[in-house]
């Protein structure tokens, strides 16, 4: 699965071994598609439902449409080296730079910039962490070239987190309250 290549847009994910695991079966590469086709995760040759568990799988790659996970970042990594090589072989198949942002926004699980970390690089839109299970679990965060805003609820339900969310900013830490309590966020 190329999803840079393909969509040019891009999420990327990295989530601790969870206890439980929704194998939906084998579907050939295809999947149910709705409001939360992203929750299902292709992964070696079966299905998950992130929402449900996360099994063995500690990275996963979305464009918030579709979701692949992988047994570690570096293989993560190393797809998206390798769709970003492919992307960059096709005149003319590069993406809009209005539709995905230079570098990605990282929420981690950990204060620190530890533990899982789920990040986007998809412009101009607004995502819910539970849908990749990752809802009220952001401890610290890198914000890429694109600002962010962080809401307290799903679906950008207030309030939003009063720290600094600027592109190129950084905290090691959530401000006072706020420590596993990010819903969703929107990436201008």
């Amino acid at each position: 699965m190329k999803i840079i290549a393909t969509l040019g847009l891009v999420a990327l994910a990295v989530m601790p071994a969870a206890s439980h695991v929704s194998a939906i079966g084998d579907t050939g590469g295809s999947r149910p598609v709705g409001t939360d086709s992203a929750a299902f995760a292709s992964y070696n040759g079966s299905v998950i439902d992130l929402r449900v568990g996360w099994g063995t799988a500690v990275a996963c790659l979305t464009d918030g449409k579709t979701t692949e996970c992988f047994d570690s970042e570096k293989e993560m990594r190393a797809e998206i080296a390798s769709s970003e090589a492919a992307l960059h072989g096709f005149a003319g198949a590069a993406p809009s730079a209005f539709a995905t942002c230079s570098s990605s926004v990282y929420l981690y699980s950990g204060t620190n910039y530890t533990g899982s970390v789920l990040g986007f690089a998809t412009r101009f839109a607004l995502f819910n962490l539970s849908s990749y299970g990752f809802d009220n679990v952001t401890s610290s965060y890198k914000i890429g070239a694109c600002s962010s805003t962080f809401y307290d609820g799903a679906g950008g339900g207030a309030p939003t987190y009063p720290g600094n969310t600027s592109a190129g900013v950084q905290f090691p830490g959530m401000l006072g309250g706020w420590n596993n309590r990010i819903g969703s966020i929107y990436i201008a």
